[in-house]
């Protein structure tokens, strides 16, 4: 079950073990478990070789977000699906700071056209990103 003020379309915030630090991600569905999208510092390297893989990436900038630490890429080709609902739960419990905000209009509009035309993505999770979103 999600945390109150956890919905589809939220950036939060997640210390994540197997990296030792925070991270932000997209909330992009909340049926059965947890689907997020990654957002990452920087757009990795091997993005630049491969079109198909670059466009996958879109860019979300501190002056629109302004929770964000700095402009950030979010990766819109690969899901995170490695928080349970009582993790999650756990960690916004202590750090509801940590539910930053929502994405604009415009940037779901984006997100869903990357989506949609990404090729490392399953027609499962893209259908349940558009659902979710």
């Amino acid at each position: 079950m999600p945390p109150p003020s956890f919905s589809p379309g939220k950036i939060i915030k997640l210390y994540c073990d197997w990296l030792q630090k925070p991270k932000y991600f997209l909330v992009v569905n909340i049926i059965d478990d947890p689907l997020l999208l990654w957002i990452s510092s920087n757009k990795p390297a091997f993005c630049m070789s491969d079109p198909a893989i670059d466009a996958d990436f879109l860019q979300l900038t501190k002056a629109e977000y302004m929770f964000l630490d700095h402009d950030s890429w979010l990766d819109c080709g690969e899901v995170c699906k490695r928080f349970t609902w009582p993790s999650i739960e756990y960690q916004l419990k202590f750090k509801m700071g940590w539910i930053c905000g929502p994405i604009s209009t415009l940037t779901k509009s984006v997100i869903l056209h990357a989506v949609g035309n990404s090729q490392r993505l399953s027609t499962l999770h893209q259908r349940l990103i558009s659902e979710g979103l």
